[in-house]
């Protein structure tokens, strides 16, 4: 069975927002449905932590409290939580289109086997004075993903994936991969 946990992000800095990152977690079946929402929020509250020291602290992130399971549409309820961005110094936002595109592989090497999610907004210190992202906050990221997002393969423990609508089938993560360059976020009209 498969849980949908959407994550809002607002930013009143600059305009625009707010954001969303919609994630599937793969439960579970030993364990109740109180448990493996608590585990998907609690996996998801550490990563965006360990995140906010990168934005500034006009921006907030929260775990929105509907849970969705996808095979019966039923919502659960979660405990929601907020986190604020740490970064009060006297840097700027980057251009709230600016976002780092972090890269899911699973153990299906093809186009289907890959997830990504856009985040934003990022301060100016997450970013070298090249314009690319730093090396620090890309193995903050890389270790936050690694940590918290991306599980053992052998884990009987719920996870995170790319769920496939098609099929209903979700690919757990086994790898995330942080690029060296700003992915910018851009209507599918255009």
């Amino acid at each position: 069975m498969v849980l949908q946990l959407v994550v809002r992000t607002d930013y009143t800095a600059v305009s625009g927002g707010p954001g969303y990152n919609v994630w599937h977690w793969d439960e579970d079946p030993g364990s109740s449905d109180d448990v493996n929402v608590e585990q998907a929020s609690g996996r998801l509250q550490a990563f965006y932590q360990a995140l906010t020291e990168y934005m500034r602290t006009s921006t907030t992130i929260s775990l929105q409290p509907d849970i969705i399971r996808l095979d019966s549409t039923d919502l659960l309820a979660a405990d929601t939580w907020t986190l604020t961005g740490d970064d009060a110094s006297s840097s700027q936002s980057l251009p709230p289109a600016t976002a780092l595109c972090l890269t899911f592989r699973t153990a299906i090497r093809s186009r289907r086997g890959r997830g990504r999610k856009f985040l934003s907004p990022f301060s100016t210190v997450a970013s070298e004075a090249n314009g690319t992202p730093g090396e620090g906050f890309r193995q903050n990221v890389d270790a936050a993903a690694g940590a918290n997002l991306v599980l053992p393969g052998d884990s009987v423990d719920g996870g995170f994936g790319v769920y496939s609508s098609a099929d209903g089938l979700i690919r757990r993560y086994t790898a995330a991969i942080v690029p060296n360059e700003w992915a910018v976020l851009r209507s599918r009209r255009d």
